[in-house]
């Protein structure tokens, strides 16, 4: 009697660590697909995550000291760099992208640059946290060889745990498989 308790408790636990393992994680905010992709290597979606406006995504994370104009000619908004599937190589858009941010970045020497890599919820979470690590290094190398100060950058990997879309499907998979700046001066 004792025995088969001590199965069924040890049953009830383990489904519950299986149920808990596959719940997805909120965190990021759920917005609609304001722009189409080409491909799965991030489309049009090339801003940051943060508030929508007409179909573009905009930084949130700039320390109000920052001063993101780095020549007075552009927005002077911080990119966000999206990825293909199961991919962490910069796309020639991805490259265009890093350059305006090295540009802003050179501007603000002494910020301090948080790379975050994500992804999208296909894969296991051990999976996802190397795929996000390795777009977020990639990014790193990137900035380090057009300049920017390598001290200044940290990375960290969150995988899928923090989506930007939380819906299901290639349009809001391809928002979360980025690599996010989180920038502090």
């Amino acid at each position: 009697m004792k025995r088969n308790f001590m199965v069924l408790v040890l049953a009830l636990m383990l489904g519950a660590f299986t149920f808990a393992g596959c719940a997805t994680q909120t965190g990021g905010k759920k917005v609609s697909a304001g722009s189409g992709g080409n491909g799965g290597n991030g489309g049009d979606l090339t801003r940051g995550v943060g508030v929508q406006e007409s179909g573009k995504i905009y930084s949130s994370s700039l320390d109000k000291s920052f001063d993101a104009d780095a020549n007075g000619d552009g927005d002077g908004t911080i990119y966000d760099v999206f990825f293909a599937y199961d991919k962490y190589a910069l796309s020639t858009q991805a490259r265009d992208i890093l350059d305006n941010n090295a540009k802003i970045f050179a501007k603000n020497k002494g910020a301090k640059i948080t790379i975050e890599g994500h992804c999208d919820e296909r894969g296991s979470n051990e999976y996802n946290i190397a795929l996000g690590d390795r777009r977020a290094h990639s990014v790193k190398k990137y900035l380090t060889r057009v300049g920017v100060d390598g001290d200044d950058i940290s990375i960290v990997s969150y995988g899928e745990e923090k989506p930007f879309c939380e819906g299901v499907g290639d349009a809001c998979w391809q928002k979360n498989r980025r690599a996010h700046f989180v920038v502090k001066y």
